[in-house]
């Protein structure tokens, strides 16, 4: 059932148990929700050269993804991470693990804001040289235009060890200091929905699929951490 937006896979919850937000460990499951997304007829994966230590797109690299199309990007770990050298790279590592799956989108995915960064320019030219080769097929600059981030204001962790807990990575901070201020307006529409028999993620799927100024030219990135959550997403469009 391909949708009027075309649906991305976030591939973020893949890869070896115990790295960075992964949730789906096993090369079997993945390859079960890849199927079934596919099945449905979607085609897009988004992954990272950061995503599970880079076993996410390990993963993605022994999948048959049934001709699905992968965009991935390369994050600057340490200052000057943009810098021709390490991003080449980066690339390069990304390439090896993702094996016979070719990028179709490059995303340089956070600005690096240290004092060691490299010029933008520096980094460009790289890419355009990298694009020239064939290394990849486009690019996006993925979050270097976004605003800095607020800073992070200590929360309670819903359970230790969660993707909320602040002692089990980073992730934790970002999501509490972007979503902790929208929780009350959530709590209100969950009520609105509910009582319509719609579910709170579906609405909002719709509204994206419906009624956004998304086009078919344009793509929703939506995850899973489950095999049985795939369909129940898909279908919600």
């Amino acid at each position: 059932m391909p949708t009027r937006v075309p649906l991305i896979l976030g591939c973020s919850t893949f890869g070896e148990a115990n790295t960075l937000n992964t949730r789906i460990n096993s090369i079997t499951e993945v390859q079960a929700v890849v199927d079934i997304f596919v099945g449905l007829g979607q085609t897009g994966f988004d992954t990272s050269r950061r995503y599970g230590a880079g076993t996410s797109e390990e993963f993605l690299g022994k999948l048959d993804l049934h001709d699905g199309v992968v965009d991935t990007k390369i994050f600057a770990a340490t200052p000057g991470g943009y810098a021709p050298g390490p991003l080449r790279t980066s690339l390069v590592q990304s390439r090896a693990a993702l094996r016979h799956q070719k990028i179709r989108v490059l995303y340089l995915h956070a600005p690096d804001r240290s004092s060691e960064s490299a010029p933008f320019e520096d980094t460009l030219e790289e890419i355009n040289k990298m694009h020239k080769e064939g290394l990849f097929g486009g690019l996006l600059t993925g979050k270097m235009l976004a605003p800095a981030s607020v800073d992070a204001t200590p929360t309670l962790a819903y359970a230790p060890g969660s993707r909320w807990d602040p002692n089990a990575g980073p992730t934790a901070v970002w999501y509490t200091a972007r979503y902790t201020p929208l929780l009350d307006v959530v709590r209100e529409l969950k009520e609105v929905t509910e009582s319509h028999g719609i579910t709170l993620s579906a609405a909002a799927q719709r509204w994206l699929q419906h009624h956004s100024a998304l086009g078919p030219d344009d793509a929703v990135l939506m995850g899973v951490s489950r095999v049985d959550q795939v369909k129940p997403n898909v279908v919600d469009w």
